[in-house]
């Protein structure tokens, strides 16, 4: 509140003496002008002291004011300061949860600053890594304690063979990273298990399928070996029945490779490749199969740049006539005036698809489920092998297959295959569903030029 300050005239030191009686008497009564300045002084006090008596008021009030404003202040700094220590609290008991939910996370939970150090660690990543880590930079980590091979880019697995699933997140509010390591050992010795059991059963089925379609040929087979030995059959007589027995045993010799492709998935003898040039022996063979079977196969290639594969080049050449062969048949069974038979292929966004479709009578929605299943065949003496073999060959490339019936008529089978410098060496996993078949594996983050995921590969066999 302002205060008003005025100035206050005190009296002369002339009427200061008149006042105390130094003056004579005479003087005072002759002077009148110094009794108009008494009264004048008089008058000025009488002011001064009313200045002074508003100007305390006033004080006053301003001191009230302030107190009550200091009051005002005071209870809002209790308010805040009560609020930030509850907001202390809920951190404090939030920072509690989490520590005691990373001690009793089954996963190994690392923090990482941005300058690769370690900073904080929970129990089960020190019993994995078998030591205090706090302190130790991440690259030594690796190191020390992870298996130098390359793996899938989600997995790998510490020198003791124990196998690690791997995540990693950026810090939010901070420079560095988050890594997870779960154990999944277990984990994939029950699914070697299931899968080992899978195999077992379908070589078991197999077996049965294939003694049943080479029990036929073989029959034959004998029949005509021990005619041969018959001195007394004629010259022409023999050479038909040699014939013969050459047709069972090529038979036979070709249900057996069959079935030893389907066994090894076909990535056995596996090289760079140049497409042009691989295109250019598929087309001759196709064109081939074209003359025998009577059948136009257009065969064309869309390949503005040359590209290269990583897989059997023989192998590939097999499933690709696979599906050509299959639409041949299905051609063939069709009631239709003008058969047809494409075989195209293009390269686009660093994958080779090709697309093998007829004009046929399509696929049945009795096998559509388990088309890509062994020992399933629509064809009356099919081994139900074809597609599964295909499947097998495509899968262990790193692509995918898949299939749609035409809107016209036929099928379509198509196949994309990752060009040779997408691919790693990694054990892919297909995922069953109804029209595609193989899945490819995502890239793992790594931290300060350092692969985490360090891992192995593991090959399965029967």
């Amino acid at each position: 509140m302002a205060v008003s300050i005025q100035r206050i005239n005190l009296p002369t030191s002339k009427s200061r003496k008149v006042l105390s009686g130094t003056l004579p008497e005479s003087t005072v009564l002759n002077s009148h002008s110094v009794l108009e300045q008494l009264q004048n002084d008089n008058a000025s006090l009488n002011s001064a002291f009313e200045q002074f008596s508003r100007l305390g008021k006033e004080i006053v009030k301003s001191y009230s004011s302030m107190e009550q404003q200091v009051e005002i202040l005071n209870e809002e700094l209790e308010w805040v300061t009560n609020q930030r220590i509850k907001e202390f609290e809920e951190k404090k008991a939030l920072a509690s949860r989490l520590q005691q939910l990373l001690n009793i996370l089954p996963s190994a939970v690392i923090v990482i600053d941005g300058k690769g150090r370690i900073t904080q660690v929970n129990p089960v990543a020190e019993m994995l890594l078998g030591e205090k880590l706090d302190n130790k930079t991440w690259s030594q980590v690796v190191h020390e304690k992870f298996q130098n091979r390359t793996d899938n880019g989600i997995e790998t697995s510490l020198k003791d063979g124990t196998r690690l699933h791997v995540a990693t997140c950026p810090l939010s509010f901070e420079s560095g990273q988050l890594v997870v390591l779960t154990d999944v050992t277990s984990m994939h010795k029950l699914q070697n298990m299931v899968v080992r059991n899978k195999r077992l059963a379908s070589i078991g089925k197999a077996m049965a399928s294939l003694s049943h379609q080479l029990r036929t040929p073989l029959s034959s087979a004998m029949i005509y070996s021990s005619h041969l030995k018959k001195e007394e059959i004629a010259y022409s007589a023999r050479n038909d029945m040699a014939t013969k027995l050459q047709n069972s045993l090529n038979r036979m010799n070709s249900q057996i490779e069959d079935m030893l492709m389907f066994a090894r998935g076909g990535m056995d003898q596996a090289k760079r490749f140049s497409i042009n040039d691989w295109w250019q022996e598929l087309s001759e063979q196709l064109e081939e199969m074209s003359k025998t079977r009577s059948i136009p196969i257009q065969i064309s290639l869309d390949c503005s740049s040359s590209g290269f594969l990583y897989a059997n080049s023989k192998a590939l050449t097999e499933a690709v006539l696979n599906l050509a062969v299959n639409a041949c048949d299905a051609v063939q069974s069709a009631p239709i005036k003008k058969p047809q038979v494409k075989v195209q292929a293009k390269i686009q966004k660093k994958e080779l698809i090709i697309k093998v479709s007829d004009n046929g009578t399509g696929v049945s929605e009795s096998v559509a489920n388990e088309l890509f299943d062994p020992f399933i065949s629509c064809k009356p003496k099919g081994t139900g092998l074809g597609l599964a073999i295909v499947q097998a060959i495509v899968v262990s490339i790193g692509g995918k297959i898949c299939w749609s019936n035409n809107t016209s008529a036929g099928a379509t089978f198509s196949m994309v295959l990752p060009l040779a410098k997408e691919l790693q060496s990694n054990p892919y996993t297909v995922q069953s569903c109804q029209k595609t078949v193989g899945t490819q594996p995502e890239n793992f983050l790594t931290m300060n030029e350092v692969d985490v995921n360090q891992g192995f590969q593991e090959e399965q066999k029967i």
